[in-house]
């Protein structure tokens, strides 16, 4: 569902963008609807030059007409509407060429070690570069309800050679996102997991949304928009941060809890099993 946001407020809003990066940031106008709960932290962004426009809250996003009509010629990847592009050479690993040429193995093989399943790999559109920027990195975008729009991306490395493991998209919100946050928005009681990294999230199959770093008041904004409970399971170093961020969010009438991991031990080095029990168990445990 993309939310209906009327035009001329769009257009009006457009007069606003004074940012350096483009993007002008308001309360959502479809929140409410949606979820439930107003947005009083600016969660809806539009970005001038694309005319794409999306609420990190809500994950309702689109595109304001006519801009599609001053793009110019299609690039490589641009068969989808984006709103931050993907880096240079993106390939979908869990599709065509990218599922099965043998360039792109060391990309499969490196997931696989992660204990990422092909489906998750496919449904997550991960993919790896062979070139630029993002050369011999993995690439996991930041998708929307929209389909084809992107928040974001992040990048890792399997080479083990390169200064820095994890690469950002320019001009992506970071403290305003959580990855994989659509399935916040299922309809079920079966509790969502909160992680810190994307490969902990990828490996509790689709049912996790990661944090990338401390919880933002936005990102715990997001959350409380969720109608599903909701388990904290942080690293097992960080287990005071996650006892912490489970009590905020049922102060704040969240069906909350938190898994106490085993001491450096991360969500993605567990057993399924265990960890799906245990995520059961802390809903209802007392803090």
């Amino acid at each position: 569902m993309s939310g209906h946001v009327d035009t001329d407020w769009l257009n009006k809003l457009l007069q606003r963008a004074t940012r350096g990066d483009g993007w002008v940031r308001v309360n959502c106008p479809v929140c409410l609807g949606r979820t439930g709960r107003s947005d009083k932290r600016a969660s809806f962004g539009l970005h001038s030059s694309s005319g794409w426009w999306h609420c990190f809250r809500c994950n309702a996003a689109g595109r304001i007409h006519g801009f599609e009509e001053h793009d110019g010629p299609k690039k490589k990847n641009d068969d989808k509407p984006i709103g931050i592009p993907p880096p240079e050479g993106y390939v979908e690993i869990g599709r065509g060429d990218g599922k099965t040429a043998l360039s792109y193995k060391k990309a499969r093989d490196y997931l696989r070690k992660r204990n990422i399943l092909t489906s998750t790999v496919r449904s997550a559109s991960i993919g790896f570069s062979l070139d630029g920027l993002c050369r011999n990195r993995v690439i996991m975008p930041f998708l929307t309800a929209e389909e084809g729009v992107w928040a974001g991306w992040v990048a890792r490395d399997i080479t083990g050679t390169k200064d820095r493991k994890y690469l950002n998209a320019r001009g992506m919100q970071r403290a305003r996102l959580l990855y994989n946050a659509n399935c916040l928005l299922t309809k079920t009681e079966k509790p969502v997991i909160v992680v810190e990294g994307i490969f902990d999230a990828l490996a509790c199959h689709g049912n996790a949304v990661a944090l990338l770093g401390k919880p933002s008041d936005e990102q715990v904004e997001a959350l409380l928009a969720s109608s599903r409970p909701i388990a904290v399971v942080l690293d097992g170093d960080a287990w005071r941060e996650g006892w912490a961020l489970a009590k905020r969010l049922r102060l704040e009438g969240a069906q909350a809890g938190y898994v106490r991991m085993p001491a450096r031990t991360d969500p993605d080095e567990v057993g399924w099993d265990w960890l799906e029990e245990q995520v059961e168990k802390c809903i209802t445990a007392p803090l």
